[in-house]
């Protein structure tokens, strides 16, 4: 077999393994919630789903429209815990929550801008992070945007480069975006910490994944502020979310598909240097 076709064989069968790692899924993972003193408020839960209310922040000066490719922007985020989902998709009801006790969550993602149209902004997230708090005092409040990131730090997401998210908008005689339609969010993430007196998993936790919607104008969701941040240096959006945690975040090469590839290349080296001797 001459060296170009051991070249061509070696990569053939590298890029095969390779594209059955990028196919696995993401498998969810069904995990019990603690109180901290070892007593359990919830278990069998799989996704937290978060209230509509929830608000984004674009900050950037520019209306949607005038935004270009390649640019990029921090987008804050906090909501309020609307219900807990089980194994099978159905709403898991607790006594007290958001009266006696309440989970948010807060995250600070950068966004680089994909596409644009007259009528259209696409994204994808480079990185960032992703917080959830439990606290005993159920006290944030959209309006004000204070109060969801005083409670107790149960786990971080870093939030993985890719997923999507498009805002659709149409633009007044002055130039000013306004809402036209819901329009998707998608995240991928990886687990940076967790705090296992609060947040116990049936199975290993190495990411989420964060779905929902996002409109313009926020109507409900408006806050003076997200995480700290003016409302007033940027665009108001609400994002409705859901976080499930998962056992795999993301399809990479795994250690073995990388050993291949270098036994392959190797491989080929070493054939190369034979026929040279």
């Amino acid at each position: 077999m001459s060296l170009k076709s051991k070249m061509l064989k070696t990569a053939a069968v590298v890029a095969t393994v390779f594209a059955m790692s990028q196919s696995a899924q993401a498998a969810p993972v069904t995990f019990d919630l603690l109180n901290g003193n070892g007593g359990v408020v919830v278990s069998g839960v799989q996704s937290f789903d978060w209230q509509d209310t929830g608000t984004g922040l674009a900050l950037t000066k520019l209306q949607p429209q005038n935004l270009v490719v390649g640019q990029q922007l921090d987008f804050e985020y906090q909501s309020r815990l609307s219900a807990f989902s089980g194994a099978n998709g159905g709403s898991i009801v607790v006594a007290g929550l958001n009266q006696n006790f309440e989970y948010t969550v807060s995250a600070s993602i950068v966004e680089e801008v994909t596409a644009v149209t007259g009528t259209s902004v696409d994204f994808k997230a480079l990185s960032g992070s992703l917080s959830i708090y439990y606290d005993t005092n159920a006290n944030s409040d959209v309006s004000s945007g204070f109060g969801f990131t005083d409670g107790q730090l149960i786990a971080t997401f870093n939030i993985l480069e890719g997923g999507n998210s498009a805002l659709n908008f149409a633009v007044d005689p002055y130039g000013i975006a306004y809402g036209n339609g819901v329009t998707t969010y998608f995240l991928n993430t990886i687990l940076s910490q967790v705090a296992s007196n609060y947040l116990v998993a049936n199975g290993n936790i190495n990411g989420m994944t964060f779905t929902g919607t996002q409109t313009l104008p926020p109507e409900n969701a408006y806050s003076d502020n997200v995480n700290g941040v003016d409302s007033d240096n940027g665009i108001v959006i609400g994002v409705d979310g859901k976080s499930t945690l998962t056992n795999n975040p993301v399809a990479v090469p795994e250690p073995s598909i990388l050993a291949l590839l270098a036994l392959g290349l190797a491989g080929v080296g070493f054939s190369a240097r034979r026929r040279k001797s």
